[in-house]
């Protein structure tokens, strides 16, 4: 019993180094010398697509691009390549 116990906190103690894309996408921002207050956090999501392991991610329609906004709870593990790109238009 008491080994399971110590095994059970030191699986609690571990620290997680999986992040979700809000995070990642803070820090993306922070490297690019962009503002990271709240307002412009949203306007950044909202103008930006989320790249994992050299593939643009496709919204949960299947019909678009994921923008940063549509993914912030998506967590990724520390091995995945993630990136932003910012939409442009044009056709």
């Amino acid at each position: 019993m008491k080994q399971q116990f110590q095994n059970e906190l030191e699986q609690e103690q571990k620290p997680t180094l999986e992040r979700s894309i809000g995070n990642v996408f803070e820090e993306w921002l922070v490297e690019h010398n962009k503002p990271t207050d709240a307002k412009s956090f949203a306007e950044y999501s909202e103008k930006a697509l989320v790249v994992i392991d050299g593939s643009t991610i496709l919204n949960s329609s299947g019909r678009g691009m994921a923008r940063v906004v549509d993914m912030l709870r998506l967590v990724v593990k520390p091995t995945q390549v993630i990136d932003f790109q910012p939409i442009l238009a044009g056709g």
